[in-house]
């Protein structure tokens, strides 16, 4: 195995480990894409983080998605999110 898998392997430990908590406190800053499906992005802690839209009212509004990793599902970003 070298770095670079080792390295997704942590990053994969990683994201399954956090809690709600850890991940709705944290201030992120998300940009815009121009993918209609997942609308924003971020960069938090070297790793990408998308939302995407689903469809509301018959999902949940949002779902994260943590290194192309299905995470959750929400319908209210946290207050310490920022979006364009």
């Amino acid at each position: 195995m070298d770095q670079y898998e080792i390295l997704g392997v942590l990053e994969e430990l990683m994201s399954e480990h956090l809690t709600e908590k850890q991940i709705f406190e944290r201030a992120i800053q998300w940009t815009g894409t121009d993918d209609v499906d997942y609308p924003y992005e971020a960069l938090v802690d070297g790793g990408r983080w998308r939302l995407r839209l689903n469809d509301f009212p018959d999902e949940p509004l949002y779902t994260l998605f943590i290194e192309d990793r299905e995470w959750g599902h929400f319908d209210d970003l946290p207050p310490s999110w920022s979006t364009p």
